[in-house]
Parts: C-alpha cells; structure tokens; sequence
C-alpha cells in the first residue's frame, strides 16, 4: 500500500484570507472617509438653506415695514443688529435653529442706505459658525416709497 497523494487542494491558506482581510479592511476605511465627507457636506448645505430662509424672513419683514419706520433709518452702509422690534434690542438679532443634536446661533444684521428721497438700498447679512469656521450670507433689496 502506497501514501495517498492529493493533488487539487482546495481552499484557502491563512495567509490568503489575511492579506484579503486587510484589503477589506482598507477598502471600508475608504468609504468610511467618503460617508464622512458627505455628512459634513450635507450639514454645511442644511445650515446654509437654514440662513437663506432666515435672511429672506428678515428681508420681508424690512419690505412690509413703512417706509418711514425707525428701522429704516440710514445706517450709512454700516451692519446693526436686525432687530425687528426697536423695543427689544438684542433679542431678535439671534436666532437659534437645531441640527442633527446641536444646536446653531444665526446672527441677524441689516444696513440701510438712503438713494434718495423714495429709495433705499436693505442689506440683509446673516452669520453663523460651525466647526470652528465663520460662514456669511448676505442679500440686498431697493426699498420703494409707495
């Protein structure tokens, strides 16, 4: 009786399954890192949708005001907080809006300049930060004496 031979061994040795493990391993950080990116992307793109829906707010509440009212007063070109009520100074200049479990202090501030005589120029400019950046939106109307 001679040794048995087998000749088509199969499957894999422990080597091949390691080095393949770490392939797997390296691929999934990859795409964990592109998951990543894509959520810091998304939050950036909600905070900012989140302070053009602020500052048209607050561009509207400046059109349906009189034209005469203190709030337009000329500000020369130069930013104040955007109080709507003159009562309240400070209080209304912030808005606070929450994300994903944190929460976010948008900045309100107007400028008013004078054209002339039925003219003005509103300057809307939020600002906002988030993870330590500062980020701004700004907008602009003519305001018309009706």
């Amino acid at each position: 009786m001679g040794q048995l031979v087998i000749k088509d061994k199969k499957g894999l040795t422990l080597i091949e399954v390691i080095v393949s493990l770490a392939v797997l391993l390296i691929v999934f950080l990859g795409m964990m890192q592109t998951v990543a990116i894509s959520v810091n992307f998304n939050v950036k793109n909600s905070l900012r949708d989140e302070a053009v829906k602020i500052a048209g707010e607050r561009m509207n509440t400046l059109k349906n005001t009189a034209f005469t009212d203190s709030i337009l007063n000329n500000t020369g070109g130069a930013y104040v907080p955007d109080d709507v009520d003159p009562t309240t100074i400070g209080v209304q200049s912030t808005v606070t809006r929450s994300f994903r479990n944190f929460d976010v202090v948008f900045t309100s501030e107007r400028g008013v300049e004078d054209i002339n005589t039925d003219n003005k120029r509103a300057n809307i400019r939020i600002t906002w930060s988030w993870r330590g950046e500062n980020y701004i939106h700004e907008i602009q109307s003519m305001l018309v004496q009706e």
